[in-house]
C-alpha cells in the first residue's frame, strides 16, 4: 500500500480582509480622512483581530459603488 503525503495548502478566502491603508487607497482618500469617515459612521466598524482593524473586500467594493451611485459616476476603482 502506497500512501502519499499531501502538502498543506492554506485556503485563500474569496473575500479577503483589508486594512484602512488599502481601503483609503482604493477609495481615493487619505488615511486620516478614512479614520474621520469611520469616526462619523460613514464607514462600518471594522472586524477586529487583536489590535488590527480589517474590512471585507466585498464591503469596500460595495461602499465605493454606493459612493459612485450617489455622485453619478460609473467608474469602478477596484477591479474584480
Amino acid at each position: 500500500m502506497h500512501t502519499s503525503l499531501s502538502i498543506f495548502q492554506p485556503h485563500i478566502p474569496d473575500d479577503p480582509l483589508i486594512d484602512m491603508k488599502y481601503f483609503a487607497r482604493a477609495g481615493g482618500f487619505s488615511l486620516s480622512h478614512g479614520y474621520n469617515l469611520l469616526k462619523r459612521g460613514e464607514i462600518a466598524p471594522p472586524i477586529r483581530i487583536g489590535r488590527s482593524s480589517r474590512w471585507r473586500t466585498s464591503y469596500v467594493k460595495a461602499w465605493i459603488a454606493g459612493r459612485e451611485k450617489k455622485s453619478g459616476t460609473v467608474q469602478s476603482i477596484l477591479a474584480d
